[in-house]
């Protein structure tokens, strides 16, 4: 028969083990949430790089690839990072925030642009092989058959300064990279990415630009302030970058061109 003294010491051992274990989970948790937001910070300064590049029309994107693609290969669980514009009011200057996110709620939206680097070549817009020559015809088109038409407005509980809205009109992009089905991208798929973000970004100065001009007679670098932000806020352009996300695609390449020399892009 066991003696109540060797069962305590048993009880005591277990008890032991399982606050060792406990405490070695908790270290590890804590350890991998901080390694998870280091990453998460060194992707946001290298989209911020390649951002930078492609607007001085640098076309060397070997570091940033190279550094991005490590980072995916060590951790890849799917990130969103959300780009907002926002602005500092007492200088007036507009600066994009960036924010990473676990859930996303504008991907449940019907009206969403989508954008996927299938390879250093194709594009997958809106689930349709295009080619990145079409890319500023093919966002034109959207703005003006979805966003222009009102499809995509969202009513707002307070009124908006200059322009007394009750609704705003959100134009939301995703631009994606499947990095967890090609393990890495090459430098020339990198520039398409950042290309594609260029893109978006001089589409979204085009319309602000636009909205300046119509609503206040001046370009929008010109304007309050106030004006600025009322602009950014009314017509809202949302920009969420997606890695370790696959392509999508109903239809296959397209024998007739997009692109129509007629239209004019924004």
């Amino acid at each position: 028969m066991v003696s109540n003294n060797k069962i305590m010491k048993r009880k005591y051992f277990y008890i032991q083990m399982l606050l060792i274990l406990f405490l070695t989970s908790c270290m590890s948790t804590k350890e991998k949430s901080r390694e998870s937001h280091i990453n998460n910070s060194k992707i946001v300064a290298l989209i911020r790089s390649g951002e930078k590049e492609i607007s001085k029309n640098h076309y060397s994107f070997d570091s940033i690839g190279k550094s991005l693609n490590q980072i995916f290969e060590n951790d890849n669980k799917n990130i969103f990072i959300l780009i907002q514009d926002s602005i500092d009011v007492k200088k007036g200057n507009i600066y994009p925030k960036y924010k990473v996110v676990t859930d996303v709620n504008v991907l449940r939206d019907l009206y969403v642009f989508s954008i996927c680097v299938l390879n250093k070549d194709t594009l997958i817009v809106n689930n349709k092989y295009e080619s990145y020559h079409d890319l500023d015809t093919l966002i034109y088109i959207f703005n003006k058959t979805i966003v222009d038409k009102g499809l995509t407005e969202k009513r707002i509980s307070k009124s908006i300064n200059y322009f007394n809205a009750s609704k705003i009109r959100e134009i939301n992009f995703i631009l994606k990279a499947d990095i967890n089905t090609k393990k890495r991208l090459s430098d020339a798929e990198w520039q398409l990415f950042f290309n594609s973000l260029g893109n978006i970004n001089s589409f979204k100065k085009s319309i602000q630009n636009k909205m300046a001009i119509n609503n206040f007679g001046k370009p929008f670098e010109y304007l309050l302030p106030s004006q600025k932000d009322a602009i950014i806020h009314v017509k809202r352009v949302s920009i969420i970058l997606s890695f370790n996300t696959p392509c999508v695609i109903y239809k296959k390449p397209s024998k007739k061109k997009v692109s129509d020399s007629s239209l004019v892009p924004y």
